[in-house]
């Protein structure tokens, strides 16, 4: 029996296409259809079981009525959105979804980032140079690289980020996709590719610079991504998939996706073969509720760490110690940490600005002569020595 396997979050989003066997598909918060006007052949269709997973609980989809495919329907596995249609700005979401120690946590995040650097945000949609889109997808894959080769893991938009990178440049300018960037100076620090769906924003991919990492980036950028949210009558912020920390403190609803079984209605070994696989999965589902999927993945992520153990990104580890001054000028030469080849220095830099709310502008990098690993930082009102140990 041959079984198809969908991703209605992914596919629908990606490509805007319709799966054939859907007439319309409805988004519930405003009415509005996107209709299929296609048409197939209905016996190409019927010969294989269809299974579409993670359906949007904001959409109704409809079945085209002029077959005899029919839909076993059930929900599982969470989904995390920031439902926005009750509320008029991101304070008054944030005052009723929060509590005051969070807001003011989110609140000095923005301020000590926008303390230390010259930041600026930006929401290219409609409208991006090809230079700065090509620009950004080198960034952007080399965060996610850099990030999850800390990890000792892949990210699962790596399969398929050749055709992400090909199509998401029409996509913005069609206004059915859009990257989110925040900026220090002309450098990319965070960026997320988002897709637009009338009133809906689906947070497909996100990712930011790990030489940052003290400074809460990903709050930010949701921070600032709801206040475009905001200023451009989007409903519905969804962060869809995966159940982690920052999504159910920044979400106001947790809802349950939906998958749909579809099969021929008058082939009888097709319909009960539908009902087994829907068993299946309901089976799963209930092995999932009672945990026993944790036992399994906690052995498979120890096989992997075996075989593919997380990489220290900086290729080395580094001693920090604060000074009262600077050694004598004659034996230091100051450098620029922002060439390629001074990466490891940027994040005990970052760190050392985060901590003593250090401006960038008022930083100063010397390297002691003759020596490749140690070095100094010198801003306002402190000094650091970093000394870099190879690995």
């Amino acid at each position: 029996m041959k079984i198809k396997k969908y991703v209605f979050a992914y596919d629908f989003y990606d490509t805007r296409s319709i799966y054939p066997f859907y007439k319309n598909i409805i988004n519930k918060t405003n009415g509005k259809s996107y209709i299929n006007n296609e048409t197939y052949e209905f016996d190409d269709l019927a010969r294989t079981l269809h299974v579409v997973n993670y359906i949007n609980p904001y959409y109704t989809i409809i079945i085209k009525r002029k077959t005899s495919l029919r839909a076993l329907k059930f929900k599982q596995t969470n989904g995390f959105m920031a439902q926005l249609r009750d509320f008029t700005s991101i304070e008054q979401y944030i005052s009723a979804n929060m509590g005051s120690k969070s807001r003011t946590k989110i609140r000095g995040y923005l301020r000590k980032l926008e303390s230390c650097f010259n930041i600026s945000y930006k929401m290219h949609y409609g409208k991006i140079s090809r230079k700065e889109y090509d620009f950004l997808f080198v960034i952007f894959k080399r965060f996610l690289v850099r990030r999850f080769n800390q990890r000792g893991d892949n990210h699962e938009a790596f399969s398929r980020w050749d055709f992400i990178q090909k199509t998401t440049y029409k996509m913005i300018l069609d206004k059915t996709a859009s990257l989110f960037v925040i900026y220090n100076e002309d450098q990319p620090i965070d960026i997320c590719l988002n897709y637009h769906h009338q009133n809906v924003i689906d947070n497909a991919i996100r990712s930011y610079d790990i030489d940052y990492s003290k400074f809460r980036l990903g709050y930010i950028d949701i921070y600032k991504q709801l206040e475009w949210c905001f200023e451009n009558e989007v409903e519905i912020f969804d962060l869809s998939i995966g159940d982690f920390d920052y999504k159910r403190k920044w979400c106001n609803v947790v809802y349950e996706f939906e998958n749909h079984i579809l099969y021929d209605e008058t082939n009888y070994l097709k319909m009960i073969s539908a009902h087994l696989l829907l068993t299946f999965y309901l089976l799963k589902g209930y092995l999932k509720d009672r945990n026993v999927h944790l036992f399994y993945q906690k052995i498979r992520n120890l096989l992997k760490a075996k075989e593919k153990p997380g990489v220290n990104p900086d290729n080395g580890s580094t001693d920090l110690e604060l000074l009262e001054n600077l050694p004598q000028i004659e034996n230091i030469t100051p450098i620029d940490f922002l060439d390629e080849k001074y990466i490891n220095l940027r994040k005990p830099i970052h760190d050392f600005q985060y901590s003593y709310s250090e401006h960038s502008k008022n930083l100063s990098v010397y390297k002691v002569n003759n020596q490749d690993t140690i070095f100094y930082v010198k801003g306002l009102n402190k000094v650091m020595k970093i000394s870099i140990k190879s690995t």
